[in-house]
Parts: structure tokens; sequence; C-alpha cells
């Protein structure tokens, strides 16, 4: 919450991955929440405690990881459908268990890592 408040403080802009029922459920630590200085908030809908069973008293569970998760790959697969519509070829991650995914990767390493040197293990 503290990088994202930085971030919109410098007119970043913020992506939240968060869930408002949740939040509104929970103790409050701090005076505001991640999705208060987010510019887009993706609401993952998980429940207050962020706990599904047993349905009739949650107590175990937890789901929030998985839908933030599930939402952000959805993110990347639009992105990547947009950008082909468009014609436009985006750098991204490819599996290794795809034909060419290891060369895909190798390159976009030696492409970003002037830029981010903890992808090769530099500090």
């Amino acid at each position: 919450m503290e990088v994202a408040r930085e971030c919109a403080a410098r007119d970043v802009p913020v992506i939240a991955v968060t869930s408002a029922r949740a939040s509104r459920g929970a103790a409050a630590r701090t005076d505001t929440t991640l999705a208060d200085h987010a510019t887009l908030v993706l609401d993952t809908r998980v429940p207050p405690g962020d706990v599904l069973h047993p349905a009739e008293r949650p107590r175990t569970a937890a789901v929030s990881t998985v839908l933030a998760a599930y939402a952000w790959a959805r993110v990347l697969a639009d992105l990547d459908d947009l950008a082909a519509r468009r014609g436009v070829d985006l750098p991204r991650w490819t599996s290794a268990n795809v034909p060419g995914g290891d060369e895909v990767n190798a390159a976009l390493l030696a492409r970003y890592r002037h830029r981010v040197p903890e992808l090769t293990g530099g500090a």
C-alpha cells in the first residue's frame, strides 16, 4: 500500500488487484486502502476474511492469491490480444513449455538486463 501511495503521489499509474469487500471487512491498519491510491482497480470480489470454507461459517481455504493471479493473467492475455489486433509485437515472457519459449525469454533477458539486473542475478 505504501508503494502505491508513493507512486500515486508521483503521478505514476497504479493498478490495484484487490477486493473491496475484503478491504471493507478487514481491520483498519492504515487510514487508506490500496484501492484509494489506484488509477485502476481490478476487484477480485474476495469475501471478507479471505476464506471460503465451510460455506455456512467460513474459516479456511483462502482464495485471494488464486483470484489475483487469475485476474492478472487475464489482463496480460487481453493486452496480448489487443496488441495483436493492432499489429504490435509486445515483449512478453513466453512459456518454456512451448516451442521457442526458451529462446524468446533469453532474448528478453539480453534486452532488459541493463534495466533490471535482478533478472539475471545481478545487483
